[in-house]
């Protein structure tokens, strides 16, 4: 893997009166979270039973939208698309008028994701990935050849070029939206965040790569980086957090090229971030389940 020229600098963003955490107030009250996820617009949350919760920016609250059915994995793309699985892995779409889960019959999918490329997912069964027909209200197959690997995830954003597949292995698939097939990459991650215009990566050893189209190679802007979670947004809006619960953001300076501690630090240690690629915010879930909101 090829590898960008780091230069050294402060570890540490500079406080600044503008910018704080705020605790994020749940309805019913104190109610603790499993998992977050945001969109362009919009930023849901869930607890360990399944119960989904839509961020509401005017109150600064989660409020609890459905119990039922309860659900495994949630994701957030554009606008009002919300989607998930519940725990058997039967696929939902989130009706934000009858403000209920509507079952999309069909086949079951242990990952999805959603973003401007659209709503995708990867079968259960046989780590097939399909693609969501909103006319059909179906999961239907790409039409094209898929790869032998069984995928395990599938991650999707505003990338332009097409969404991303983990296999078994950890090797990283990129879909060419030309050709219409998922092609390997030199990329063996554990995870991937999909942005605006870049895609980031993380290793089983807790380093950080980045995607380069132009050499179609996983590079590292900062080799001194260990991150156990990434959340890419727009280009200058990504964010990590390390084993320890801190939370960083991406210097993209050319100068810089480092990811520095984010001062003030939220109240509690993080275990996740998530970056909106639109206006929805940045947010973090801390160890203990509470939300904060960066401003």
């Amino acid at each position: 893997m090829g590898l960008l020229a780091v230069f050294l600098c402060s570890l540490t963003v500079p406080a600044s009166a503008a910018h704080s955490w705020t605790l994020v107030d749940t309805s019913p009250a104190n109610e603790k979270m499993t998992g977050i996820r945001t969109g362009t617009t919009q930023m849901f949350a869930h607890t360990s039973s399944g119960d989904c919760y839509q961020y509401d920016k005017t109150t600064n609250t989660l409020e609890l939208v459905t119990t039922s059915p309860a659900m495994g994995e949630i994701t957030v793309g554009v606008g009002d698309s919300f989607f998930g699985r519940d725990t058997s892995n039967n696929p939902y779409q989130y009706n934000f008028k009858t403000k209920a889960f509507d079952f999309i019959p069909g086949t079951p999918i242990m990952s999805i994701g959603a973003g401007a490329e659209g709503v995708w997912g990867v079968d259960s069964s046989d780590g097939e990935v399909y693609a969501y027909n909103s006319t059909t209200n179906t999961f239907d197959p790409p039409p094209h050849g898929e790869p032998s690997e069984f995928f395990e995830s599938i991650s999707v954003g505003n990338y332009g070029i097409g969404p991303w597949g983990l296999d078994k292995g950890g090797h990283a698939w990129l879909y060419n939206t030309n050709t219409r097939f998922f092609d390997e990459t030199d990329g063996v991650l554990d995870t991937i965040a999909v942005g605006t215009g870049q895609v980031w990566g993380i290793t089983s050893s807790n380093t950080v790569w980045m995607y380069d189209p132009g050499t179609e190679k996983w590079i590292q802007p900062d080799t001194s980086a260990r991150l156990v979670e990434i959340s890419a947004g727009t280009d200058s809006n990504i964010w990590g957090v390390d084993a320890s619960g801190e939370v960083y953001k991406f210097n993209d300076n050319p100068k810089i090229l480092r990811f520095q501690l984010v001062s003030p630090q939220p109240p509690e240690a993080a275990s996740v971030v998530r970056v909106s690629s639109g206006g929805a915010g940045i947010f973090v879930l801390s160890t203990s389940g509470s939300v904060y909101k960066y401003h």
